[in-house]
């Protein structure tokens, strides 16, 4: 059910890479340490704050900087966590290699009897997609599948997913151990699940699927309310919520300017600050459940948020995610990274180069 409805007109903001006007942003989940000590009845667990950066300059809308990211923009992924693989190299022999198993894999997990299918996977490095020196390189797996059927070879793409990693890493000590935290994959149910079964047997390895938070999507909001879009006119946010009332398939969405979210984000978020902390998005995101009942007249608070939906990105709690722009989905992996990244301590130093 569609319910859009005017709310406050205001100015947006913008985004670029490494400019002076950056926002970063702390995510903490937890209680701060006297919430915790005059709570005697709940435990918590004392988890590191994390740090994601979404980065702005009002004085360019281009993406040219994101180029490197073509392949990903557009189109709709299905994003997956992976832990570190082992006994993985980079050689052209390897990923010939690792192709050449995979294949063999597939044909026997999926044999049919009805369909004469014959596999291609290909191995490869993905140029351009890491985000610092440190990072491992991308890896793009690629697997064609041609049936024959009436007495036609059909080929079609079969699977397709990208192994990234967007952040600083920690360094591995044990020797062709690589860290690839964030799998952006596209194919069916089956064909994802079969690939990834082999994955995790070749390198030892998990990959699980990544599900965001309410808190994860709160950012989301936030982040969004925080991004240029130089389309002119009354650019719309659609929230989407699920309520324990409704069927999982009955769900409301709602339309809100993203002038009115940016409005309620910059009257809360202090423009002089380089960080933007937990508290800030959880009162922001307060503001906008209030202005939710009194233009729509709904308590969406007693639901919960499924999906985020601009006219740059659009988010599901299971983590589908479609970035428009590359601008756009380089925050999106980095923040990913973020949620899948292990710190040791409570009190992380983090620094931040600027160029």
């Amino acid at each position: 059910m569609s319910t859009p409805r005017s709310l406050t007109k205001r100015r947006r903001l913008s985004t670029k890479l490494h400019t002076p006007g950056s926002v970063f942003g702390i995510r903490n989940r937890n209680h701060d340490k006297a919430e915790q000590e005059n709570d005697s009845q709940v435990q918590y667990t004392v988890r590191p704050e994390r740090l994601y950066f979404n980065i702005h300059d009002s004085d360019s809308g281009s993406d040219e900087d994101y180029n490197d990211l073509e392949d990903l923009t557009g189109k709709t992924w299905k994003v997956f966590r992976v832990s570190p693989l082992h006994n993985f190299e980079y050689t052209t022999v390897r990923m010939k290699q690792y192709g050449q198993r995979m294949r063999e894999g597939l044909t026997t997990l999926l044999t049919d009897s009805t369909l004469d299918a014959h596999y291609e996977v290909n191995f490869s490095v993905a140029e351009g997609l890491t985000l610092t020196q440190n990072d491992s390189e991308a890896i793009k797996i690629l697997v064609n599948v041609t049936k024959r059927k009436n007495g036609e070879d059909l080929r079609s793409k079969y699977y397709i997913g990208f192994m990234v990693c967007r952040g600083a890493s920690k360094g591995l000590e044990e020797q062709f151990t690589i860290h690839l935290p964030v799998l952006l994959c596209s194919g069916t149910v089956r064909a994802a699940k079969s690939v990834h079964f082999l994955l995790q047997k070749f390198f030892d390895c998990s990959v699980n699927s990544y599900q965001l938070s309410q808190e994860d999507l709160m950012w989301f909001c936030a982040l969004q309310a925080d991004e240029k879009d130089t389309r002119k006119g009354m650019s719309q946010a659609e929230l989407m919520f699920s309520f324990p009332q409704l069927s999982v398939r009955n769900r409301i969405r709602f339309k809100v300017p993203l002038n009115s979210l940016k409005y309620l984000w910059d009257s809360i978020h202090d423009r002089n600050s380089e960080y933007a902390s937990f508290k800030e998005v959880e009162k922001f995101y307060e503001a906008v459940q209030q202005q939710m009942i009194r233009v729509f007249e709904v308590n969406v608070a007693k639901g919960q948020l499924v999906r985020i939906k601009t006219p740059t990105l659009s988010v599901t709690n299971e983590t589908k995610l479609r970035a428009k722009t590359g601008s756009v989905l380089n925050y999106v992996l980095k923040f990913l990274y973020e949620g899948t990244a292990v710190i040791d301590t409570t009190t992380p130093m983090l620094s931040v180069q600027r160029h």
